[in-house]
């Protein structure tokens, strides 16, 4: 059974929002998975900085969570060497 541990989500528009999580399968090596809008996201230029804004405060969260998790000793650190 696979071992899911949400990192971070947030809205990066009115409607949308990414969402990052750490999945560990018993069979394979953890993996970090971000999902992103199904759909592409129109973004008019003047909002575009205050978009890309708000995807990097979710991922460096996200970041923020997993080293903390590896802290706790909460994540397989399996595959640490192919960074």
């Amino acid at each position: 059974m696979s071992k899911v541990i949400p990192l971070a989500s947030g809205q990066i528009t009115k409607a949308d929002r990414i969402t990052v999580a750490l999945h560990q399968p018993t069979d394979t090596p953890a993996f970090v998975l971000v999902l992103w809008p199904v759909k592409a996201t129109p973004i008019p230029p003047v909002l575009y900085a205050e978009t890309a804004a708000r995807v990097m405060k979710v991922l460096a969260a996200a970041n923020v969570e997993l080293a903390a998790s590896r802290r706790r000793k909460v994540v397989d650190n399996e595959g640490d060497d192919e960074e």
